[in-house]
């Protein structure tokens, strides 16, 4: 039904439960016309392009460090897309004040003062960033 409306089927390997995450299950998914794959596998990217599917790696953007270790692995793998996560860390730090009675703490990417004055005026108590030109803000 996806296809009739023009619209891509992408599929998270990783959310299929019984399907492997290995050639075999790439093959099949393409076999039931499946046009891409979602991975945080950065192995799993290369043999979904050998199958010319559309190969699309996420990527948990935690800290500095997964940034750097993410723009490589991009880089030597060369996707199709890459899908960064989480996408809407402000909002969620929103939700969760909602929802929780104790201080929440915004942590990783934080990298200038705007990134400060956003994450407290969505409702974080605190900041935790390891840029030390940032810890006399």
């Amino acid at each position: 039904r996806i296809k009739v409306k023009g619209k891509l089927v992408c599929v998270h390997i990783e959310f299929v439960e019984g399907l492997g995450r290995d050639s075999a299950a790439i093959e099949y998914l393409k076999k039931i016309g499946v046009d891409g794959i979602i991975t945080t596998k950065p192995n799993l990217i290369k043999d979904i392009k050998s199958h010319e599917m559309i190969a699309i790696q996420r990527l948990f953007m935690l800290d500095s460090r997964s940034l750097e270790m993410g723009i490589k692995s991009v880089l030597d793998e060369k996707p199709y897309a890459v899908e960064i996560m989480p996408g809407v860390a402000s909002k969620v730090i929103k939700r969760m004040k909602k929802k929780i009675n104790i201080p929440i703490i915004a942590g990783g990417l934080i990298n200038d003062k705007e990134d400060i004055i956003d994450a407290l005026s969505c409702g974080a108590s605190a900041v935790s960033t390891s840029n030390p030109l940032l810890w006399n803000e």
